[in-house]
């Protein structure tokens, strides 16, 4: 079994999975950081079926992505070797939520994958250079379907562990966790 330990994170409560790294083979390291057989006895079935596996790549350290959120499931992880992330994740759920607009972060590092539920704002911050960031989702990316929210506001206060660089302009122009509030507010009056 290469999956080690499930915990739950201290402020979200979000499933967070460390996996084994085989380290030794002259060939390079081997992983498996997705096993349902081994998750599951751990009272962990985290997804529905895997519809879509995504992975991009960041040229430079500190370029920030995000906050995303979208009506599908995210299992995320760093590959094999190389510079991980830096992943803040926000409860956008929703304000009958305790924990609405509250966020953690994880370090995504070989060994480690993290769950991020529907209706989370998942961001990230390469931290070095040719960053690769791997992704399942449990349906399938709807471009409609993505809200961006602001990864710089200061209702929600991410303290980013290093200056953002490279943002896009998608991702620039993310509404407030107010405006989003009243979208979802909005989408439950009708």
């Amino acid at each position: 079994m290469s999956v080690v330990e499930v915990r739950r994170s201290p402020v979200l409560g979000l499933p967070v999975v460390t996996y084994r790294v085989m380290s030794g083979d002259p060939r390079g390291p081997f992983c498996i950081p997705f096993e349902l057989s081994g998750m599951e006895p751990l009272g962990l079935n985290l997804m529905g079926p895997v519809r879509q596996l995504n992975m991009s790549q960041t040229r430079l350290a500190h370029t920030t992505r995000g906050l995303h959120v979208s009506n599908t499931g995210k299992y995320c992880f760093a590959p094999l070797e190389g510079a991980g992330f830096w992943n803040p994740v926000v409860d956008l759920t929703g304000p009958a939520s305790p924990t609405y607009g509250g966020w953690e972060a994880f370090e995504l590092v070989p060994g480690t994958a993290l769950y991020v539920p529907p209706g989370y704002g998942n961001g990230l911050q390469a931290l070095g250079d040719g960053a690769v960031y791997l992704y399942m989702l449990d349906g399938d990316f709807d471009p409609q379907g993505e809200r961006v929210v602001d990864l710089s506001d200061p209702d929600i206060g991410i303290a980013w562990p290093n200056p953002t660089l490279e943002v896009s302009a998608k991702d620039a122009a993310g509404m407030s966790l107010l405006e989003y509030t009243r979208q979802l507010r909005g989408a439950t009056d009708r």
